[in-house]
């Protein structure tokens, strides 16, 4: 495969009210859960990108911040000393055109699109991914467009399950094993984290022209809605290979109680940069400074109650860990075979966790009820506040839209506010 990132690393959030999902986390009783800076979370996911194999790497970027412009080209040379630097993000359909060109140059069909900064891999091996591959190259014979799903693979499964509360039109379910179930997506997946055929990936951005479309063409989401996928062949996997930085946080908007007990967001370990990450397993107590890993505890570190920071077994530690890691400290006194079973029974209540029963659609329902009285109204309010300050950055995302009926909703009200808006500003 080719990595290929091409990210814009700035502190600013992508729109303006939105709100930080995991805040409540990040604000907990857990030092090691503090948000670090978005220029060490997108060095923290390419170096996990390092653990993988590859046959070219492509970095595009662009840094908020130019003066560490240096610093960050020096880290990302220690992990792909051959990597192809550029420093420029693609933020238009021509620049995406001319990456698909380089690309297709290198001479490899399967590319890593890493369009987000913040989803590291996380897997403890490389297995669920070797062979989400090889099934992709195989649905390739049939499919002209394929893709592997890489991150938060809970809600890539539940898309295609007819039991679960995130279950989503257009996904077909065509066969599983061991390591991954695959499905048909109607219409396609678009979404800026996915290993993808080179086939696909010009037919996104080169099939048609865009110059017209107002979106901020910057990655792949937007083109959800403009660029026509008669059938995708979409691979996902049973296990993690990457996982978000902001963990499942932002299914609360959707009604969703507390996903952060479910896959909590990720943290960097203290003492990663400098390869001095100790582990601690199988404790009750908590230490400063090290990863207190115990899957049998009752909560997290960051929760009222406190508790461990990771409910791993200890041999799922991420792969890219290894080589930092200086210390692993198993307490003498744990049952291991207890704490593998008590993982096993923490993998199933995450994945029987969003069956989708009576009770559970209800609750899910007043759920999202309450969250859009407490905090969608307010950022509705906030955001139509700075769109009347400035339309043209209304104007410019008037095309954008998110899936479903809900985002049929929103697109029409971003297009009702800007027509009550526009005549009124040109005229002050």
């Amino acid at each position: 495969m080719i990595l290929y990132f091409d990210n814009y690393i700035t502190q600013a959030s992508l729109t303006a009210g939105a709100p930080i999902w995991s805040d409540r986390v990040r604000k907990g009783k857990a030092e090691i859960y503090r948000m670090p800076s978005k220029l060490e979370i997108s060095l923290y996911t390419l170096a996990s990108y390092a653990a993988l194999d590859w046959s070219a790497v492509v970095i595009k970027y662009e840094l908020e911040d130019k003066g560490k412009t240096g610093y960050f080209e020096s880290e990302v040379r220690k992990l792909f000393p051959r990597a192809k630097l550029i420093r420029h993000r693609s933020n238009s359909q021509s620049e995406f055109q001319n990456s698909a060109a380089l690309l297709r140059s290198l001479g490899d069909e399967w590319i890593f699109y890493a369009g987000n900064n913040d989803h590291p891999f996380v897997g403890a091996s490389k297995k669920t991914l070797e062979h989400c591959l090889e099934k992709a190259k195989v649905l390739h014979k049939g499919h002209k467009f394929v893709s592997i799903y890489l991150s938060q693979m809970l809600e890539g499964l539940g898309a295609m399950d007819k039991k679960s509360l995130r279950r989503q039109k257009g996904w077909e379910k065509l066969g599983e094993d061991k390591w991954c179930a695959w499905a048909s997506v109607d219409k396609g997946y678009f979404d800026a984290i996915q290993v993808v055929h080179i086939d696909l990936f010009e037919h996104w951005f080169c099939s048609k022209d865009l110059s017209k479309s107002k979106v901020r063409l910057f990655r792949s989401d937007p083109l959800e809605h403009l660029i026509d996928v008669p059938k995708q062949a979409v691979v996902v996997p049973k296990s993690e290979i990457c996982a978000h930085f902001d963990g499942y946080s932002h299914l609360l908007l959707h009604g969703y109680p507390d996903p952060d007990s479910l896959y909590p967001p990720l943290f960097i370990p203290p003492g990663f940069f400098e390869g001095n990450v100790k582990i601690a397993y199988g404790y009750d107590g908590y230490r400063e400074g090290w990863v207190n890993v115990n899957p049998s505890a009752k909560g997290y570190s960051f929760s009222k109650g406190g508790g461990t920071d990771l409910k791993l077994a200890i041999d799922e530690l991420p792969l890219f860990w290894r080589k930092r890691i200086s210390e692993i400290d198993i307490n003498p006194k744990a049952d291991l075979q207890a704490l593998a079973a008590a993982y096993g029974r923490e993998l199933e209540r995450r994945r029987t966790a969003w069956l989708a029963t009576p009770a559970a659609k209800a609750k899910k329902v007043a759920g999202k009820m309450a969250w859009m009285a407490r905090y969608g109204l307010p950022r509705w309010v906030s955001r139509a506040r700075g769109w009347y300050d400035n339309p043209e950055s209304l104007e410019r995302v008037l095309d954008e839209r998110d899936p479903g009926a809900e985002g049929r909703v929103k697109l029409a009200a971003k297009r009702a506010i800007y027509r009550a808006i526009a005549p009124f500003r040109k005229k002050k």
